[in-house]
């Protein structure tokens, strides 16, 4: 396991214990991970994915004899190269971190064109449904080459010319009621409206009737369209909205379907699993439910979360607002640092992470920190703290960090500069019981409010 930001290499551990294609280094964001050189260089140069290089998620640095590598604000699962993939873990333990994603609204993570195992959990999709309905586009596009699964009916037919089993005793019948040469038959015929089909018929529903409401939505009409093209390649395939087609063995166990429909075994997998509106657990590489790797830059979701659980608390507040300080007004509450500035120097932008504001006017300026704080925050945290202070004229500044090891949540005073009082927060995000730990935060503000 990592220490200290630091992973050591170890090639006894892999993505996939079957498919064995990379080894498999633990890190932590913002750590550095010591790497040999053999398994990053490749024929006298950097062997790096493209993909990942071009995104910048990671700083080189060399150390002697090796190459050091440090993550940034990341998490999740980075191939490299065939031979090597980085596992960056969170640096603070979150034993709810479905919950933090759902509740943050951040619902556009970045994802890597490397499909990985997930493991699925009983929660909403929301914060990874664009990454799943593109990747189920992806596969509905590969079926028109591979095609739907096909499997044999027994049907009647009345024909002059029949093929199959001809029924003797119905064929007389239908001569004598209809005074014509023609006979009844059974035959078995291939057929694509079956279950394994109707479960992706179904998933397909599922994220058009989504979509045509997310159209609006970055991303959203491009997915729409590339839904709408996949309805002819379901065309024959009947609707089932009972939901019977999950109780299918093929459709429980997609790996029974033949090996040499590879993409029908993975459309399957993950057209049940929207059917059964799950989500996927982004910790985990155990799992049947292939997606493209997810990136996750808690920084920013943990931000989110903490403004949007505290505009759910004080909805019914009155004259209170919850403001986003990264957006300019009226939507949100961005400013200048300063009050005035000299003919032709520019001013300096304050983008607090959230602004609470009573009849229009700053009560409370919060900015969140999302990394381990056991005691009083970092120096820059402060002067960052006291400049919005400054900046807004408000009197009550709070820095919100996660709560790390048995660390409750809480709010406490760290001092006072000026007229301005700063407070360090807490929350508990690996508590059991995390949206107890979320309206206790939220009522230690409103109670330091009221003080003010």
């Amino acid at each position: 396991m990592a220490q200290a930001g630091a992973a050591a290499f170890d090639p006894t551990q892999t993505e996939d214990e079957e498919r064995a294609p990379r080894y498999v280094v633990e890190a932590i964001e913002h750590g550095d991970i010591k790497l040999p050189p053999a398994l990053i260089f490749g024929g006298g140069k950097l062997d790096v994915y493209p993909e990942v290089l071009s995104q910048g998620l990671f700083r080189v640095k060399l150390e002697r004899d090796t190459i050091a590598l440090q993550a940034g604000g990341l998490i999740g699962f980075i191939p490299l190269n065939d031979r090597l993939a980085i596992e960056v873990r969170t640096r603070v333990p979150v034993a709810n971190l479905e919950r933090v994603l759902i509740v943050s609204g951040r619902d556009t993570p970045l994802a890597l064109p490397f499909i990985r195992s997930f493991a699925h959990v009983d929660d909403e999709a929301a914060p990874f449904l664009d990454v799943i309905a593109s990747h189920f586009c992806a596969l509905l596009s590969d079926l028109r080459l591979e095609g739907l699964f096909k499997t044999y009916v027994r049907a009647r037919r009345r024909s002059s010319s029949p093929s199959g089993r001809l029924l003797p005793l119905p064929s007389a019948i239908a001569i004598a009621t209809t005074g014509r040469p023609e006979a009844i038959f059974e035959r078995f015929e291939r057929t694509v409206d079956n279950d394994p089909n109707r479960c992706i018929r179904f998933a397909h529903n599922v994220l058009l009737g989504i979509y045509r409401s997310r159209a609006r939505r970055p991303g959203g009409l491009k997915l729409l369209a590339q839904l709408r093209s996949g309805v002819p390649l379901l065309d024959e395939v009947r609707l089932d909205e009972t939901g019977r087609f999950l109780g299918d063995p093929l459709v429980q166990e997609p790996a029974r379907i033949a090996s040499n429909r590879p993409v029908m075994r993975e459309a399957v997998e993950l057209a049940s699993f929207i059917a059964r509106g799950s989500s996927v657990s982004v910790r985990s590489r155990a799992g049947r439910v292939l997606l493209p790797s997810i990136l996750l830059r808690m920084d920013d979701i943990f931000e989110a979360f903490v403004r949007s659980i505290l505009a759910l608390y004080f909805k019914g507040e009155p004259g209170l607002g919850v403001l986003d300080g990264n957006l300019k007004p009226p939507a949100g509450a961005a400013a200048n640092v300063f009050g005035f500035v000299p003919p032709g120097e520019k001013n300096v932008g304050a983008t607090p992470d959230t602004v609470l504001t009573r009849e229009n006017q700053p009560v409370c300026i919060i900015e969140t920190k999302y990394k381990p704080c056991d005691g009083r925050p970092a120096r820059d945290d402060l002067n960052q703290a006291i400049t919005y202070g400054v900046a807004y004229d408000c009197r009550t500044v709070v820095l919100v960090y996660p709560a790390i090891d048995e660390q409750p949540t809480s709010l406490a005073m760290i001092g006072s500069a000026g007229n301005i009082r700063l407070f360090r927060g807490t929350i508990a995000l690996g508590a059991g019981d995390l949206p107890q730990e979320e309206k206790s935060f939220c009522r230690l503000l409103a109670e330091l409010l009221q003080q003010s």
